[in-house]
């Protein structure tokens, strides 16, 4: 099995050894980190709803903590508890004050060497609107229940369910500065791909939604593509959501109104 992450890249993450050293005696069964299920669905967290803060000291890079962000207590305590389940290390849940859509309360993880190793799997860190980043390799390479696992959570924290003028629609949606909008369209064309050839699930070609300019005056764009109705089925199927409400709102797609 592939081995995302040695205990030699640990190391190498770190600019003085030293520090290197004094982690991995703490940490050694961490590695080989592989590919998991589990594994897939922090990654999907992070990349959607979650965070890792950073900051330059002398220059090297300080890794402050890794967080994942809902209003669900479910999802926080979900989070953590997978977390957990892969390092044996545990967060806390609190309120994290004013974010872009209102007051938020987070599983925030105080480990250092938890946020270096999600880096090594994939995981940006700072502000992902403000920057490139892909699908990690692992997860485009792997195989049907890693890839099935990342887009539900996924779709969990990013995607909607709607039902206005008579239709139904299944959407995902992400946000991107202006100038990074190529890499947003990719990013989102990796996530049709895995849906269309690995569970022949269609998906509508990728439209921007809503333009906004943020108090620095740059610009982020809202894009989104929706599942096509024909693959209603097989999304309800192979992907589907965590969240009770989404999963209610998917039922009622096939047994409600227009269902």
């Amino acid at each position: 099995m592939e081995q995302l992450v040695t205990k030699k890249d640990f190391i190498n993450s770190y600019k003085y050894p030293v520090f290197a050293e004094y982690a991995l005696e703490k940490y050694n069964w961490w590695f080989p980190v592989l590919p998991s299920v589990k594994l897939a669905e922090v990654v999907a967290d992070l990349l959607t709803d979650g965070h890792i803060e950073t900051r330059s000291i002398q220059n090297h890079l300080h890794y402050d903590y890794t967080s994942f962000f809902s209003k669900n207590d479910f999802e926080l305590e979900r989070f953590n508890k997978s977390i957990y389940d892969l390092f044996n290390v545990t967060g806390e849940i609190k309120k994290w004050g004013i974010r872009k859509n209102g007051s938020s309360t987070g599983c925030i993880i105080q480990n250092a060497a938890l946020s270096r190793v999600l880096k090594l799997c994939g995981v940006p860190t700072g502000s992902k609107v403000n920057q490139q980043y892909v699908v990690p390799a692992w997860i485009v390479t792997s195989g049907r229940e890693i890839k099935s696992a990342f887009l539900r959570r996924s779709f969990t924290c990013e995607g909607c369910i709607t039902y206005s003028k008579g239709r139904w629609e299944i959407k995902y949606s992400m946000s991107k500065s202006m100038e990074h909008y190529e890499n947003g369209v990719s990013y989102l064309n990796t996530l049709r791909d895995i849906l269309r050839k690995d569970f022949d699930i269609n998906t509508s070609g990728i439209n921007i939604i809503e333009k906004n300019e943020r108090k620095d005056g740059k610009q982020t764009v809202c894009l989104r593509f929706r599942i096509m109705p024909k693959s209603f089925v097989d999304f309800a199927r192979e992907v589907n959501f965590d969240l009770e409400y989404k999963k209610e709102r998917l039922n009622l797609l096939f047994n409600g109104p227009g269902g």
